[in-house]
């Protein structure tokens, strides 16, 4: 992840505010060949007036984040977060003078504040076996308890996280209105 505060001029005009790049299609999804990138937009509390933020995430192997020493550690965040910049640079005015805040997180990060398994952001790892129809469903066999987050299906992210949490309450109100009793409890 990196995460910029930038002057507002170097977005270009009329910017949206998620992006998805994809720089070349014959090499792997991730380690910065591909961006899922947002942006902060004028008036929406994310950025000082005149200034905006760019948040950007690539998918990574997280093995290579755990190996070697401290001052390997270094120099891998240095080279993703500079490769980052340069790429991000081919759409963005990401002069020197336009980046105001640089600041980068790895799975160490994550793992770190998170603790989650090995820093891994996003859920289980998506895979063929784990991912689309061969996800975790919202419903389980276990009545009464349902899944909602980055692990089900469809996946991770704000906009998947939500959409799991759509279709657990949809499936959750027709089980409702078939007969099923639906009852809450304090939770202890």
């Amino acid at each position: 992840m990196i995460y910029l505060g930038v002057e507002a001029a170097a977005l270009p005009p009329d910017c949206p505010p998620h992006l998805q790049f994809l720089y070349d299609y014959g090499g792997p999804i991730g380690e910065n060949n591909s961006l899922f990138v947002s942006v902060s937009s004028p008036n929406d509390g994310r950025a000082p007036a005149g200034k905006a933020t760019i948040i950007a995430s690539s998918f990574t192997e997280v093995g290579q984040w755990w190996a070697g020493s401290a001052a390997d550690y270094d120099q891998l965040k240095q080279r993703f977060m500079a490769g980052a910049i340069a790429r991000l640079g081919d759409y963005f005015d990401l002069r020197p003078e336009h980046i105001l805040v640089c600041e980068t997180a790895t799975p160490r990060t994550f793992y770190k504040y998170t603790a989650r398994d090995r820093g891994i952001v996003g859920g289980v790892g998506q895979r063929i076996p784990t991912f689309g129809p061969f996800g975790f469903a919202t419903r389980t066999p276990l009545q009464r308890l349902w899944l909602v987050g980055d692990s089900t299906h469809p996946g991770e992210g704000t906009a998947g996280v939500s959409y799991a949490a759509l279709t657990a309450v949809r499936q959750i109100q027709r089980s409702h209105s078939s007969g099923w009793p639906i009852t809450s409890a304090p939770i202890p």
